[in-house]
C-alpha cells in the first residue's frame, strides 16, 4: 500500500506511515460497543463523534510531512486511500477487505493511465494478491467454525470462546523478520473495557490495555533460507532442486502472559471472596489463610486436631483418624501438618475454635 502511495523506502518515513495506518485505519475495540436508537446502530457515528478520525489523520500526516519529510504527493495519495471507507475499517473483515480494494482502485484512478509503468502494475497485482490471501484465510477460519462474537452465525461448541473481533491492522509490523511478508498476526487479550480503547496503537503500550498472548505468520522465507539440499518429500537429497517451497505457517504462544493473567485473576477472585465472607470469617480461618492452608468455604472449622507434640509429621495418621471420626459425626474439623508453634496461636484465637489435644 505504501508503495502504491509513493512513500519512499526510508525507515523513519515508513515508520510514521505505519503509525498512521494503525491509528486511523485499524478498527479499535471501542467499536464493539453498539449504541442503538430505535433499533438503529449508531456505532460508526458514535466513534466519529468521539475520535474525529479525519482530524486525527490530518494531524498525523502533517506531522509526517514536517518531521519525516514525507512528500506531498505521497501524503495526498495516502489520504485519498484512507478516505475510501478506511477511517476506520469495518469490524466485518470481508467488508474491510472490500474497503481496501476500493482504496486501491482510487489510487489506480489517480495514476496517469497513458504512462503506467510495469513496476507499478506489479505493485497493484501484489496488493490484490494480498487482499485475496486475507479473504481466503478468513473463509478458512469460518469453514473451521471459528467465528467472531459479532457474527450472527456463531454457533460455538462447549468450552469454546470465539474471538471478539478480527482487526485488520495495515501498520502492524513484526519485530524480528522471520515471517513471510503476506500474513502476520497477533492475538491480543483485552484487559479493560473495550469502550476505553479508541485506538489500536495503545493496546500494547505501557498502559497495559491489552496483553499479547500469541503471534505468528508465514515462515516461507525462513524455510527457503535454511532448506536442506534436495526436493521436499522426494528421495533426491544430493543437490538443490527447483521444487517450490511449501506453505509454512507458525504460531508462538506467550505462556508467561497466560500465567501472569491467571495469577491476577486468582488474586482478584480471592479479594472478592474475602469481602463476601468477611462477616463469616472466624479467627481460626484467618490463621489458616495466613498459613496457606486449604479452608472450607461452607462452614467455619469447629475443631482443630493436634497431637501431643503439636502438628508434628509423625502424628499425621492419628490426627487424620480422629478428624475422620469427627467428620462422620457432622463436626467440621481439620488436622494441620504444621509445627507446634502454631498451637499457642490457635489457643489465643478466641472462642470460635475448639482445640483438641
Amino acid at each position: 500500500i505504501l508503495d502504491l502511495c509513493g512513500v519512499p523506502q526510508k525507515e523513519p518515513m515508513r515508520r510514521a506511515c505505519y503509525d498512521i495506518l494503525t491509528c486511523c485505519s485499524a478498527p479499535p475495540p471501542c467499536l464493539l460497543k453498539t449504541v442503538s436508537t430505535n433499533g438503529k446502530t449508531m456505532r460508526g457515528k458514535s466513534y466519529a463523534k468521539r475520535v474525529n478520525p479525519k482530524k486525527v489523520l490530518g494531524r498525523l500526516i502533517e506531522a509526517a510531512i514536517k518531521d519525516c519529510d514525507l512528500p506531498q504527493i505521497a501524503a495526498t495519495r495516502l489520504r485519498a486511500f484512507l478516505n475510501c471507507g478506511c477511517l476506520p475499517l469495518p469490524l466485518d473483515v470481508n467488508a474491510a477487505i472490500n474497503a481496501l480494494q476500493d482504496g486501491a482502485k482510487k489510487l489506480r484512478s489517480m495514476d496517469d493511465q497513458r504512462h503506467v509503468m510495469p513496476r507499478r502494475q506489479k505493485r497493484y497485482e501484489d496488493a490484490a494478491r494480498g487482499f485475496r490471501s486475507v479473504r481466503k484465510c478468513i473463509n478458512a477460519m469460518e469453514a473451521l467454525g471459528i467465528h467472531t462474537l459479532g457474527n450472527e452465525n456463531t454457533t460455538g461448541a462447549k468450552n469454546y470462546q470465539p474471538p471478539a473481533y478480527i482487526s485488520l491492522d495495515l501498520g502492524m509490523r513484526q519485530q524480528s523478520h522471520h515471517y513471510h511478508g503476506h500474513i502476520y498476526f497477533q492475538a491480543i487479550m483485552l484487559t479493560e473495557d473495550p469502550d476505553s480503547v479508541i485506538s489500536n496503537d495503545i493496546l500494547l503500550s505501557s498502559d497495559e490495555k491489552g496483553i499479547k498472548i500469541a503471534e505468528g505468520g508465514r515462515y516461507d522465507d525462513l524455510v527457503r533460507r535454511f532448506r536442506p539440499p534436495g526436493n521436499f518429500g522426494a528421495s533426491q537429497v544430493d543437490q538443490y532442486t527447483s521444487a517450490p517451497i511449501p506453505i509454512c505457517t507458525g504460531v508462538r504462544f506467550m505462556i508467561g502472559s497466560f500465567v501472569e493473567r491467571v495469577y491476577k485473576e486468582a488474586a482478584l477472585e480471592s479479594i472478592i471472596e474475602s469481602q463476601q465472607i468477611a462477616a463469616l470469617t472466624t479467627d481460626s480461618e484467618i490463621l489458616r489463610r495466613v498459613l496457606a492452608i486449604p479452608f472450607l468455604s461452607k462452614a467455619s472449622v469447629q475443631c482443630i486436631v493436634v497431637g501431643m507434640n503439636g502438628f508434628d509429621p509423625t502424628s499425621i495418621p492419628e490426627r487424620a483418624m480422629v478428624a475422620s471420626h469427627l467428620w462422620a459425626n457432622g463436626i467440621s474439623a481439620e488436622f494441620i501438618p504444621h509445627s507446634g508453634v502454631i498451637l499457642s496461636l490457635l489457643r489465643r484465637a478466641g472462642a470460635d475454635s475448639t482445640v483438641s489435644d
